[in-house]
């Protein structure tokens, strides 16, 4: 594999290749700080590339090795080059959550993007329902926002992968005031179709499921897109403006506005992020701290 940057400092579970400066651009691309200090560090990245070129990006130099044997890598490249033809390189986000295994990848040709694929070691039931979900989504043609096109959803010897189109790669950031309302409305009407689960209340709604603002971002032009539908499902009505509200809020230190006083979708959605708290185990503090601040704005919401 070629050579890569570890980014950004301190944490590096981006991989930036430094093939050249439309390469670590395109990896840059990869990263969707809310917070004032992550904003700042990529765009100083991102202008130090423009400036002295791709090695310029702040990290420690690395090898990105895939984390499955080199047969089913080759198999895994084999299959995703049959849908979008040849790619020399990859640009990475490996997942900072232990429980949460696997990695996304950029898949590059001369630095340009050509498609995005997401890897999974074991379930594929939350790559199957973003297939579902972006499938339904990308034909419903929604005008408020943009996403990416499905392609296929497979596997080789218990890897997993969704693989989609490349969004293009920008410096985009989090949306000052994005038009809720009607991104939700979208959202409702696109994936009305979305298999109920036994037991669903007849009032529930379709929602997002991880409607934040490191998953809806903004391009420079002002264009939107919405990313990571893997929670797609069924839930009280506001759900995904009440998390929406609840994130923007603890993570980009930003109010909102839009129907965020919905109580019953606080309640589920704080008793949703208790059951993961329990469940998870988190690689480093600070995400333990942030999920437990989001745990605890959501129960305020919830009184």
């Amino acid at each position: 594999m070629r050579s890569h940057r570890a980014f950004p400092p301190g944490r590096g579970n981006l991989k930036i290749p430094t093939s050249s400066r439309r390469a670590a651009r395109a990896g840059l691309s990869l990263y969707a700080p809310c917070r004032p200090k992550g904003r700042v560090t990529r765009w100083v990245a991102w202008r130090m590339v423009d400036l002295f070129g791709p090695r310029a990006v702040p990290g420690s130099p690395v090898e990105w090795v895939p984390p499955m044997g080199v047969g089913v890598w080759r198999d895994l490249v084999s299959e995703w080059t049959e849908f979008l033809g040849p790619f020399d390189e990859v640009a990475v986000h490996q997942r900072i959550q232990v429980s949460r295994r696997g990695f996304a990848a950029l898949l590059l040709a001369d630095g340009h993007p050509v498609g995005f694929v997401k890897v999974r070691d074991g379930d594929d039931a939350p790559l199957l329902n973003e297939f579902r979900a972006l499938t339904s989504i990308s034909s419903a043609e929604p005008r408020s926002f943009a996403v990416p096109r499905p392609i296929s959803v497979a596997g080789v010897e218990g890897w997993n992968y969704l693989l989609t189109t490349a969004l293009r790669p920008d410096l985009h950031r989090m949306p000052s005031e994005p038009p809720l309302r009607e991104i939700t409305a979208e959202i409702r009407a696109g994936l009305v179709d979305l298999p109920r689960a036994p037991g669903t209340p007849e009032h529930w709604e379709p929602m997002h499921g991880d409607f934040t603002p490191w998953n809806l971002r903004q391009r420079g032009d002002g264009t939107l897109f919405l990313i990571d539908w893997e929670d797609a499902a069924w839930a009280p009505p506001g759900a995904d403006e009440v998390y929406y509200a609840a994130t923007a809020g603890v993570f980009g230190g930003r109010t909102t506005r839009g129907r965020t006083e919905a109580r019953e979708a606080s309640v589920f959605l704080r008793d949703r992020t208790s059951d993961r708290l329990k469940k998870a185990s988190l690689a480093a503090d600070r995400d333990q701290t942030a999920s437990e601040a989001l745990l605890a704005e959501l129960e305020r919401r919830a009184e």
